[in-house]
């Protein structure tokens, strides 16, 4: 799905372990990380002692079988032994926004990152991309702080909002 998306949607959604050329020793550590991630015993392994190599991806499939949408969930660090913080990053294929996709894909990953221990999920926005901050507040999530310049692709920097959503309340 991704090598198809429009370079717009690849500035909205364009996290590094899908960014890279597939040639790169980024993104073969990336293949590994998510590789590893897939296996229930080393996953609570890594959780315990370098819970940044772990990460929960989840896909949207169309009638079809085809891929309509991703979203992610990064381990980034412990909170004490109150579970953990993640990055949330999420795709929808144009011909799928607005359909719902985005809105299931959070839920989901709300849902998910609740049963795995996830106590907070982060996240980065382009301060342009509205529909996506809706989304974001209509499942909870809060501004933290608006980022000038705060994301770079392809040589450019956007503006950006970092936003919050804490689980354990």
């Amino acid at each position: 799905m991704y090598d198809s998306m429009s370079d717009y949607s690849k500035l909205l959604f364009h996290p590094g372990f899908l960014g890279w050329r597939p040639t790169s020793f980024w993104w073969a550590l990336s293949q590994v990380k998510l590789l590893m991630s897939t296996f229930k015993t080393l996953r609570r392994f890594l959780m315990g002692f370098y819970p940044q190599a772990v990460i929960f991806p989840l896909i949207a499939l169309n009638e079809k079988g085809s891929i309509v949408g991703v979203s992610f969930l990064n381990l980034r660090r412990r909170l004490g032994d109150n579970g953990y913080e993640a990055e949330f990053g999420i795709g929808v294929s144009e011909l799928y926004r607005g359909s719902g996709v985005g809105s299931e894909l959070t839920r989901s990953a709300i849902k998910f990152a609740g049963i795995v221990g996830i106590r907070r999920i982060c996240l980065t926005v382009l301060s342009s991309n509205a529909s996506a901050i809706r989304l974001y507040k209509k499942y909870g999530f809060e501004q933290l702080e608006e980022m000038k310049k705060g994301d770079r692709w392809r040589g450019r920097t956007y503006d950006c909002i970092r936003m919050s959503l804490d689980l354990s309340r």
